[in-house]
Order: structure tokens, then sequence, then C-alpha cells
């Protein structure tokens, strides 16, 4: 069976459609792809038409992560953030894991934003960096704001 894989970048503006899609590749097995960007997956079928099996917004992984960002980078939003660690599975209502806790409780962290129950984050600034413990799902943070 093969799989023809759409990139999805959400739209800002979400007027006339959600996401600008865009055909990437057919493959055979869609279900262990690391991809860096939001994917549809469609099955071709026998009579070549195409069937959607998962949208962009269903994520292969999810949970919550610690990670972070160097304050140097001018369009951070656009980098990769450096992950210290993942908590497959994790949601915004389970206690936050002592690594986060001890993390954000630094002696000179600035700016301790806790917006955990509302948007799914807490940040703050340490070591020239900006810090965040928040939900991800698949290569996607959440940058806080």
């Amino acid at each position: 069976m093969k799989f023809l894989i759409v990139k999805c970048t959400p739209l800002g503006d979400q007027w006339e459609c959600d996401a600008n899609r865009e055909p990437m590749f057919i493959c055979d097995d869609w279900s262990t792809l690391k991809l860096d960007y939001q994917f549809e997956a469609y099955r071709i079928n026998d009579d070549n038409t195409f069937t959607l099996v998962k949208d962009y917004e269903t994520p292969l992984e999810y949970g919550m992560a610690l990670y972070s960002w160097s304050t140097d980078e001018p369009n951070f939003e656009e980098v990769k953030p450096k992950v210290v660690k993942k908590w497959r599975g994790y949601t915004r209502n389970n206690p936050v894991p002592k690594k986060a806790v001890k993390e954000m409780s630094h002696k000179g962290v600035t700016e301790l934003d806790d917006d955990l129950s509302n948007c799914g984050t807490i940040t703050w600034f340490y070591g020239g960096r900006y810090w965040v413990y928040g939900e991800y799902f698949d290569s996607n943070y959440s940058l806080g704001f």
C-alpha cells in the first residue's frame, strides 16, 4: 500500500482554508515518519483516488518537554529548541516533573511566567536562554506566548 505525504503549514488568517498544503513524497508506511513539519497522509487507493488516514492536527507523539533557545537568536521562533527532556504522554494536568522544577528554581531565574493551566507552558529566562516547560507534539514546541 502506498501513501502520499502532504506538508501542511497552518495559516494565521484562515479565511479560505486552514493550511497551505504541499505534496512531498510517496511512501509505504507513514506511521513511523519523523518529520520536522506537520503533515497529512493519504492512502492511494487501487482506483487512483485518495483517502485521508492522518490529518495534520493529529500528532504521532505528544507530551510535555523542557527546552530552551539562546536569547541571542534574533528569530528564535524559527529555530528548533534545544530539548533537555521529554515526558511522552504527559499533559498540562500532570504534576510538573522534578527535573523541570529544579531548572526553574535556579538562583537568577527572571520573569517566571506560569501559564500552565491556560496556555500549557511555564517560561523563564536563565543563563542567556529562554526556557520553556511546555506542550509539544511531534517536532512542534510551544513558544509560551
